[in-house]
């Protein structure tokens, strides 16, 4: 008598069976892998469109600092010698706003482009911006609530130098810009002013300082401003997030 095949022995007529069913199997995961990459390329290409405006603005701000003569007037007499010596306060921050705003727009041109080629250096690259910005963005942050209370000195001892210099028309113009944008009176208040003629008619409308202005605003506005920036330290997460997870999509569906 013949030996009984094994009943664990593959059928012959079983193979093909197989060999379609994890072919099956294979095309499933690449097809689900293609969909998921569609949507997350969508998701990047829009939080990269949202970066574009976000870095469009810092930079036509900046470039409003720089250019728009009041701004000029207010950087010529505000902490000049005070702060930096040699820099100026304003000019800094202008500069500062300018090479962001570009920066953020190549980042998100980095974005965009590896989302749409599904290139993978492109993303890299665009992770790797997003977490230097990220690491800047926590220095920045750390920074400014280490050294509020001489960075708030700095903001008062600028006021005071800018008002004793009001005899100037440039010094003039200047301050006159602060008070209607803070709507305010003076340093400390319309006292300041005592009797002096150069009082401005705003004065008679203002009756707080503004230092006393400025302090008002970013304690009303405290939440908002932490808001804003947590927003944007989630936009670059996420950014960094959809990111990779792209580039392993990217690579299954290969």
């Amino acid at each position: 008598m013949g030996s009984r095949p094994s009943p664990f022995q593959p059928s012959p007529f079983a193979q093909p069976y197989r060999h379609d069913e994890m072919k099956m199997i294979e095309d499933y995961h690449r097809a689900t892998a293609v969909r998921r990459t569609k949507v997350t390329k969508s998701v990047l290409i829009l939080l990269n469109l949202l970066f574009w405006l976000v870095g469009a603005a810092m930079l036509g701000f900046g470039l409003y600092m720089r250019l728009e003569p009041h701004f000029t007037q207010v950087m010529h007499y505000i902490g000049v010698a005070d702060v930096f010596l040699t820099e100026n306060l304003v000019f800094i921050g202008a500069y500062m706003l300018i090479a962001a705003g570009g920066f953020i727009i190549i980042v998100g041109f980095f974005g965009c482009c590896g989302a749409l080629r599904e290139n993978v250096c492109l993303l890299k690259t665009y992770f790797s911006c997003l977490m230097i910005v990220f690491l800047s963005s926590g220095a920045v942050g750390i920074l400014v609530l280490v050294q509020y209370d001489r960075l708030w000195r700095i903001v008062e001892d600028s006021l005071w130098t800018l008002f004793h210099r009001y005899n100037d028309p440039d010094a003039e113009a200047a301050f006159g810009f602060i008070q209607s944008v803070l709507h305010c009176c003076g340093v400390n208040g319309p006292n300041d002013w005592g009797g002096r003629p150069q009082k401005p008619s705003t004065c008679s409308d203002y009756q707080v300082g503004c230092l006393q202005a400025l302090s008002d605003f970013i304690e009303e506005d405290y939440i908002a401003i932490a808001a804003l920036g947590f927003s944007a330290v989630a936009v670059q997460v996420i950014g960094m997030v959809l990111s990779c997870v792209l580039v392993r999509f990217i690579r299954r569906g290969r």
